[in-house]
């Protein structure tokens, strides 16, 4: 789930509506099935649901963390913006969430994981290497640009984004070939998040109608995911594809999503 710390609504209205049903839905759905996993990004949300939790609760989830369900990329205070932030500025709040992730569960963060800023710059990818990521992934590139990455097979790449760094800031960076939201058809919460009482907020228009797997439905909708996965692969150089579940505050009910 992509949790904006603030965009069209303030981050209390966020937090109080929309991200608490996520962290508590998805905690649920996890423990119940150890099969499942999770991805979470934004520490600024995150901490203020682990504060409310019980010490019976925070067991739950740290034995979930322990058990690799749960999985915490960037760990920063949010997914910050590459084109107007200071470095300082970026040290600082990713520093905020590491150390609590440390602290608190004795991991630290793998991956970046920058979809949402507009643009990817080359700051950003120095200062990821530098923090210690393994890889991260980028999305909002020019379109142009991304038409030639489909040609040229070149999605994954070796980013050496410091001139005077060379290979000390070299990362492993990979550019979704979509957009970092599910797959369209394959949505099964479409229209629920984003849902706040009257009054908080923008309207929130939905054009597009759930998508639930019934027993009458579920082989096509099989094959029309291997589809779509293949078609996804024919971009890659490797055998691995990656396909994001998910969007902006999903998996509010997140029972619809696991189950189908």
């Amino acid at each position: 789930s992509h949790d904006d710390t603030g965009w069209l609504r303030t981050v209390d209205q966020y937090f109080d509506f929309e991200v608490d049903y996520i962290y508590d839905t998805v905690t649920d759905c996890l423990l119940d099935d150890p099969n499942r996993k999770f991805i979470v990004v934004e520490m600024a949300f995150f901490t203020r649901w682990w504060h409310e939790q019980t010490d019976a609760r925070k067991a739950d989830f740290k034995g979930l963390v322990q058990n690799r369900q749960i999985e915490f990329i960037i760990g920063g205070w949010c997914m910050n913006d590459e084109a107007t932030t200071h470095y300082e500025h970026i040290i600082t709040q990713m520093t905020e969430g590491h150390v609590f992730l440390y602290d608190t569960f004795g991991v630290k963060p793998k991956f970046g994981w920058q979809i949402d800023p507009f643009g990817a710059s080359a700051a950003q990818a120095t200062l990821n290497s530098m923090m210690g990521f393994d890889g991260h992934v980028i999305n909002r590139v020019d379109y142009r640009l991304k038409e030639k990455m489909f040609r040229d097979k070149t999605l994954q790449f070796h980013w050496r984004s410091s001139a005077s760094l060379q290979e000390k800031a070299e990362i492993f960076t990979h550019v979704l070939d979509h957009h970092y939201c599910t797959p369209d058809g394959f949505d099964w919460e479409h229209g629920v998040s984003q849902s706040l009482p009257q009054g908080d907020g923008p309207e929130v228009v939905v054009d597009r109608k759930p998508s639930w797997v019934t027993s009458t439905t579920v082989k096509t909708t099989a094959e029309r995911f291997v589809k779509m996965a293949r078609d996804r692969a024919e971009l890659f150089r490797t055998k691995n594809v990656l396909i994001p579940f998910g969007c902006d505050f999903n998996f509010q009910n997140a029972v619809m999503k696991y189950q189908n």
